[in-house]
């Protein structure tokens, strides 16, 4: 995934730990966790998700809405003005 410039995923003993998510939810918990810690900022598309984990776009979305809803992470959308188009979604870990 050049478009990331990531070398791997730390996936950390406490995310391991959580019993609640499964291992999709983990990866991805984990993916935003690093990129977070490198970049302050965590925007990445489904797209990329989906690529990194090997499972489709649509199904990233769950996983980033169960995520939000269990409450480990929190979700920024800007949409394009006048649209509902989405301009671009920010992933923030609360962990």
């Amino acid at each position: 995934m050049s478009e990331l410039n990531i070398k791997g995923i730390w996936l950390s003993k406490a995310v391991l730990d959580i019993a609640e998510l499964n291992a999709k939810e983990k990866m991805i918990l984990a993916l935003s966790i690093n990129l977070y810690k490198s970049n302050k900022k965590c925007f990445i598309s489904n797209k990329v998700i989906s690529k990194l984990i090997g499972v489709e776009s649509n199904r990233v979305s769950k996983l980033v809405s169960s995520l939000k809803n269990k409450g480990y992470i929190r979700v920024k959308i800007k949409y394009k003005e006048n649209s509902r188009e989405i301009e671009f979604r920010e992933i923030i870990p609360i962990v």
